[in-house]
């Protein structure tokens, strides 16, 4: 049964995910979980291993709650980088967060990855000579 209530809460774009504008912070915020855009790992300084983050639009933060603050110029930007920690979010939900933030990473890093074959081809038809086949 458990099981399928988290499915449901992952499915539900209205699901409250508690979010923390530092990792190590104590002031959070809970804001619905389509609100998080650009889900992505990300190391913070002295932060053990890279956590999961997320953007949240400062017209996304609840009325009744407060934006989350550091005390500096970064946070009263339009968009605030938001932590989402595992011991706060269910399991579930977490579980799907993480996925798509490794389906990012993975997106990212084979766009950005040109392979070697393809340099040395670009390099000799540049150079005036035919590769190979």
């Amino acid at each position: 049964m458990v099981d399928k209530e988290i499915g449901v809460v992952t499915a539900d774009p209205n699901a409250l995910v508690r979010v923390l504008s530092r990792w190590d912070g104590w002031q959070t915020v809970e804001v619905r979980l389509s609100d998080l855009d650009e889900i992505h790992w990300f190391q913070p300084e002295r932060a053990p291993h890279p956590l999961l983050h997320a953007y949240v639009s400062s017209g996304r933060f609840p009325a009744a709650g407060t934006m989350l603050h550091d005390g500096d110029s970064r946070s009263a930007q339009n968009r605030q980088r938001v932590c989402v920690l595992k011991r706060h979010t269910i399991p579930g939900l977490y579980a799907a967060l993480a996925d798509r933030a490794s389906d990012q990473r993975a997106t990212a890093s084979s766009s950005a990855r040109v392979p070697l074959w393809t340099l040395r081809n670009v390099l000799k038809m540049v150079s005036g000579r035919v590769p190979r086949s």
